[in-house]
């Protein structure tokens, strides 16, 4: 059970050490902060993470990565901060997450099934090229059409536990603009809409055709090549896309989560960012690793979703 783990999640030893490492190199790099740091006491609860049991919702036919680029302190919008997402595409749904949360999940049952994960664990913590196999800043998962018509949003929140909602599948109102330009090899189309606070400039193309695209966006007449909001403070760019594995599947991973709606996530997203940067957690008695914690999290103030409408 990973949905709170109050005293435990933050308690003494091996995990303590763990957190202090990792915010103490570089620039408070987590690479397995979301793993490690905030839902996890125990060996036993981190195998447990890995030995979920999964629901298999479909064939992925295609993948592709997204890179992400956005700003995360709107204090320095000239610093930027990206990382890599991964769409598995399938006849009826999809998945959408960091390429690394996904790479690490994936890895993580194979060597728990084979009882290698405490020794593979142990190894990969200290690998000084753990920044490129693992490290990601963005944890959640998000599922289209899974339940049909519905998009499915689960995220950890830190320090306090897994978290889904649902919105419409078809939530997006776009307004296709006779706009067309050659972009990553493709012929795309120019659409707008607007949604969570943010006005997006989206182009798609009918050459893939598939009505998706990253994060949340669906419902365009073909795969979204690139999206931006009209700050430019978020921006996804397909890199490429192939043909998945035939065995690759869509999986929905059965998680002990709290199911919640939107309005509620968001007023509780917003609280325990406040009680992070306030220090609001109960490390025992490191001042220092209270700071970090918190100076962490003051910089990121810039959410892509600004508003739970």
């Amino acid at each position: 059970m990973r949905k709170q783990q109050n005293n435990n999640a933050t308690s003494k030893g091996g995990l303590h050490r763990i957190l202090f490492f990792h915010l103490n190199h570089e620039t408070v790099k987590t690479p397995l902060l979301v793993v490690l740091l905030l839902f996890f006491s125990s060996q036993n609860l981190l195998a447990q993470w890995f030995d979920d049991p999964v629901e298999e919702i479909d064939n992925a036919y295609i993948s592709a990565k997204y890179r992400l680029t956005w700003v995360e302190d709107t204090n320095h919008i000239q610093q930027k901060s990206q990382e890599v997402f991964l769409l598995l595409l399938g006849s009826e749904t999809s998945r959408f997450e960091s390429y690394n949360h996904h790479r690490l999940y994936s890895i993580g049952r194979q060597k728990q099934q084979n009882g290698e994960l405490a020794q593979w664990l142990q190894n990969e913590l200290f690998n000084t090229n753990y920044d490129d196999l693992f490290y990601y800043k963005s944890s959640y998962r998000i599922y289209k059409n899974f339940p049909k018509g519905k998009i499915t949003f689960r995220e950890y929140l830190p320090f306090t536990g897994c978290f889904q909602y649902q919105e419409d599948l078809n939530t997006f109102c776009w307004n296709i603009e006779c706009d067309t330009m050659k972009l990553n090899g493709y012929t795309v189309q120019k659409a707008t809409t607007y949604y969570s606070g943010r006005q997006w400039v989206a182009w798609f193309t009918e050459e893939v055709p598939f009505s998706d695209g990253p994060y949340k966006f669906n419902g365009l007449p073909g795969l979204i090549v690139k999206i931006s909001d009209s700050q430019k403070h978020y921006c996804f760019e397909l890199l490429y896309i192939e043909t998945s594995q035939k065995d690759e599947k869509i999986e929905f991973v059965i998680e002990n989560c709290m199911k919640t709606d939107k309005k509620d996530f968001f007023d509780l997203t917003k609280k325990t960012h406040e009680r992070l940067i306030s220090n609001g957690i109960e490390l025992d008695d490191d001042i220092e690793l209270k700071k970090r914690i918190s100076q962490y999290y003051q910089f990121r103030n810039n959410p892509i979703e600004l508003d739970w409408k």
